[in-house]
């Protein structure tokens, strides 16, 4: 292209270099009527308008558009994901505070999606998990030897390790009788963020996994105290 070319807006009626125009692979002459000057205030003018035209757009054309993104995302991947990485880098503190945001404003919804989402996927993120820790083993031993180290400390000296053992040998039978995963949980998480609770047979319960991995180490202490 030559930039030093000119060409007419057809808003402003003004004769400006092509640098001032921006791409359009649809045009004829690859460049867009309006210059960019015009464009972001027709733009600004227009928000709503352009915002409801595009709403239609994407509702009658999410098949088509989906099957685009899907090529496209499986031809870019490698230079998606690294431009991914580098701007998460560089935008951290934004993203972790627009996200505890997010979630501050929908966490009822999210609550109750994770919910869902762990009962209906249970046996696939248990697989999902095992592939995990399977293909790294290093991070997985970290994380195991973590919590080890976490219930050793949280372990009292006058902890009944035969009850403990009783309750672990209880889920394992409960298991085989339901044909579904069982979990040993912490009632107070041993790493919760506001508290934290001990390895002892008072803090264990026994329960279902999409239900443990929901719970995940959240503490519902206004729950508890009711």
């Amino acid at each position: 292209m030559n930039y030093l070319a000119v060409k007419t807006c057809t808003s402003c009626d003004t004769d400006k270099a092509v640098a001032l125009f921006s791409k359009d692979a649809r045009a004829k002459a690859g460049l867009t009527s309006r210059c960019k000057a015009c464009d972001k205030e027709y733009r600004i003018t227009n928000a709503e308008a352009i915002s409801a035209k595009q709403k239609i757009y994407y509702a009658e054309n999410l098949e088509a558009i989906s099957a685009k993104q899907k090529i496209y995302n499986a031809k870019n991947a490698v230079a998606k994901a690294a431009y991914n990485k580098i701007y998460n880098a560089e935008n951290s503190e934004a993203i972790s505070a627009k996200k505890k945001i997010y979630n501050e404003k929908n966490s009822e919804a999210i609550a109750a999606y994770n919910k869902i989402h762990y009962a209906e996927n249970a046996d696939a993120i248990c697989a999902k998990n095992g592939a995990y820790k399977k293909a790294n083993p290093g991070k997985a031993n970290s994380l195991e030897a973590k919590r080890r180290a976490a219930k050793l400390e949280r372990t009292p000296v006058w902890s009944d390790a035969k009850e403990i053992s009783l309750i672990y040998q209880q889920s394992a039978s409960l298991q085989k009788l339901f044909g579904r995963a069982m979990n040993v949980d912490h009632v107070v998480p041993l790493q919760g963020d506001l508290v934290s609770g001990l390895h002892a047979p008072h803090n264990l319960q026994i329960m279902f996994a999409p239900d443990n991995l929901y719970k995940s180490n959240k503490f519902d202490i206004e729950g508890f105290n009711a």
